[in-house]
């Protein structure tokens, strides 16, 4: 009987130490940075995450859709890490992309009380930016909602840069200056200097004109390629 005792014991201490060491419930998740604007290649950074402190996160080879519909391993947005070695990248915006949701299919390289094991998990996340980068566009429409944003370099030779926006519906048009060591102009018309917004009514068809130029150049190679200048313009 002692010994019966003992060992129900002894198989219940088992029990007790083992879920003391179950690394439980986990559930994995997506955690998307701020947008980072790239001259036409706007991106964010991507890190797939656990939210058991006993279950860690070896890699993950992801797949993506900005459409709503259910991302595949031939889907042609991916991580390209066939090894399963990275859970952090860099995913690029697309530039019509402003909010919905994106769809993920991940192979999730996890490791646990020193067992390691591959789980396949969708996730949904819901992403919205107010601004896409105006890149190499000659001209970009504005709708409501949906702005811009642009910068310019500082250079050995003297920065000059025109935007042209076509506006399609009635709004009005709001500019943010960020930086700007030259001048701006908007449809020819200077803005003062320290000037940090600027504002009009306008109507659907009308064509709005950003130019800048400074006669600020770059003493050094060095100095070459820093932001000298930066506005984000949008249709409200």
């Amino acid at each position: 009987m002692k010994k019966t005792f003992e060992m129900i014991l002894g198989i219940a201490c088992a029990l007790v130490l083992f879920a003391s060491c179950s690394p439980g419930a986990v559930n994995f998740d997506i955690k998307i940075g701020e947008l980072q604007y790239g001259s036409g290649n706007d991106r964010v950074h991507v890190e797939v995450t656990s939210d058991n402190s006993n279950v860690m996160v070896r890699g993950a080879e992801c797949w993506w859709t900005f459409d709503g519909s259910e991302p595949t391993q031939q889907s042609p947005f991916n991580n390209s890490d066939t090894t399963v070695t990275n859970y952090e990248f860099d995913m690029v915006i697309p530039s019509d992309f402003y909010s919905g949701e994106i769809k993920f299919l991940c192979k999730i390289k996890k490791a646990a009380m020193g067992k390691k094991e591959v789980v396949t998990k969708k996730i949904t996340k819901n992403f919205s930016i107010q601004y896409h980068s105006v890149g190499s566009k000659t001209s970009c429409d504005l709708y409501k909602g949906k702005g811009y944003q642009n910068e310019y370099l500082a250079s050995t030779t003297r920065v000059t840069g025109t935007d042209k926006f076509v506006v399609k519906e009635d709004g009005t048009l709001k500019i943010t200056f960020l930086q700007g060591a030259g001048l701006f102009k908007v449809d020819a018309a200077s803005i003062a200097s320290g000037s940090t917004s600027y504002s009009k009514q306008v109507s659907a068809g009308d064509t709005v004109t950003v130019d800048y130029h400074s006669d600020i150049v770059a003493t050094t190679s060095s100095a070459s390629g820093t932001k000298s200048a930066e506005y984000l313009i949008i249709l409200e």
